[in-house]
């Protein structure tokens, strides 16, 4: 029993991670992050970054790519804490 809920956490946790991260950035409610978004969110964007993120060349990040992005473009360093949408 505790392997099956070891194993539901950790297919559940990425998504949730990317959910709240697709909830504080997608301001349009899209279902996709675009630059833009970033930096009204408050984030600073280094040259490249969000183009790395966006690994279809889409000009948009979904879910899996934001959820990737996390640790270079969703910092802390680069976006203040707090949620813009209140």
């Amino acid at each position: 029993m505790k392997k099956l809920l070891v194993l539901t956490l950790l297919i559940t946790a990425p998504n949730a991670f990317a959910n709240k991260t697709m909830d504080r950035f997608d301001l349009d409610d899209d279902g996709f992050i675009i630059k833009r978004e970033i930096t009204l969110s408050g984030c600073v964007v280094r040259a490249g970054t969000f183009e790395h993120a966006d690994k279809n060349n889409d000009g948009m990040l979904n879910g899996k790519e934001a959820r990737d992005a996390v640790n270079y473009l969703f910092n802390k360093r680069r976006c203040p804490k707090g949620n813009v949408r209140g």
